[in-house]
């Protein structure tokens, strides 16, 4: 039974929308809840999910810190992701590769979401108004980017580290 657990950040909201969207149009179970800040509320969760769950659960993080805390919670149970347990997070984790298993994640744009944020500052600078400029909403492509902690088997079926299998979602810009 896929879970969700929580771990403060920004966006939160939304992606819990999204999460609870995408559950509920596949008839699937969900639960919100837990704050990852620490290792041992992440631990108390993880314990619940473990010994509550029939089927083999997934959680999904909403923080690229709260994918790495579950991670490490994880290996510290004995838990073996992904033939126990799968894992997905939002937000890509740096050098991904080099952690075992290596995370599956919803990756934002960041690059391009702090390029968009400063060309419209420069612009409200540029305009030379004394009022706060209007309420902007910038809404830029992810990407699904499949890694071993999901257990998906076009990543298993390679002795090797493969090419990341890359899923985009259409970007829109919202003025």
């Amino acid at each position: 039974m896929p879970q969700y657990l929580h771990c403060p950040g920004l966006h939160n909201a939304e992606r819990i929308a999204g999460y609870e969207d995408a559950m509920r149009a596949h008839g699937l179970a969900r639960e919100v809840m837990a704050d990852l800040s620490t290792p041992e509320p992440t631990a108390a969760a993880i314990r619940r999910i473990w010994m509550n769950g029939k089927e083999r659960p997934a959680i999904f993080t909403t923080h690229n810190l709260a994918t790495v805390q579950v991670l490490s919670v994880l290996f510290d149970l004995g838990v073996k992701v992904p033939r126990e347990i799968a894992l997905v997070g939002f937000d890509d984790v740096s050098m991904a590769m080099m952690i075992r298993p290596s995370p599956t994640v919803i990756r934002q744009p960041a690059a391009e979401l702090a390029q968009q944020a400063a060309r419209l500052l420069f612009s409200h600078i540029d305009s030379k108004e004394a009022r706060a400029p209007s309420a902007v909403t910038l809404t830029l492509g992810t990407k699904l980017i499949v890694r071993e902690s999901c257990g998906c088997t076009s990543f298993a079926l390679s002795n090797r580290h493969p090419p990341l299998a890359v899923r985009e979602t259409a970007p829109a810009l919202q003025q």
